[in-house]
């Protein structure tokens, strides 16, 4: 678990030099050799930007380091490209971090904002009920 904690926590730095590697090889060889680590960098530089390292955050609060997950928190610079459930957590997260510094307007308005992303999956006018066989 601690090495994909630190794949989390530089992902973005090594899907850049992935990508930098491969602009190398496709210089001194061919495009086809590249295309693994092109790949392989597209998809980490990616998952940085969608996913953001929400699965660290984890870790320091089971440990009581509100500290750690707040400045993880605040190392996510586009909260808005982030998929929407991980957004809704974010926003979730940023709102118990502000209850915790009794900051309470901040903490309503990052937790509405979390549940108002969520809001619509679960309406009731979107569930279909099947009658009879």
């Amino acid at each position: 678990m601690k090495l994909y904690n630190i794949l989390i926590k530089y992902r973005l730095y090594l899907g850049l030099a992935l990508l930098a590697v491969g602009g190398y090889v496709n210089y001194s060889a061919s495009f086809w050799p590249a295309f693994p680590l092109y790949l392989v960098g597209v998809i980490l530089i990616a998952g940085h930007f969608f996913f953001g390292p929400l699965r660290l955050i984890q870790e320091c609060m089971e440990n009581g380091d509100m500290e750690g997950a707040e400045k993880i928190l605040h190392s996510i610079k586009f909260p808005n490209l982030l998929f929407k459930p991980i957004r809704s957590v974010y926003y979730t997260l940023r709102g118990n971090m502000a209850m915790i510094k009794q900051d309470f307007e901040t903490a309503e308005r990052d937790i509405k904002k979390g549940t108002a992303l969520m809001s619509g999956r679960y309406d009731a006018g979107s569930i279909k009920t099947s009658r009879g066989c």
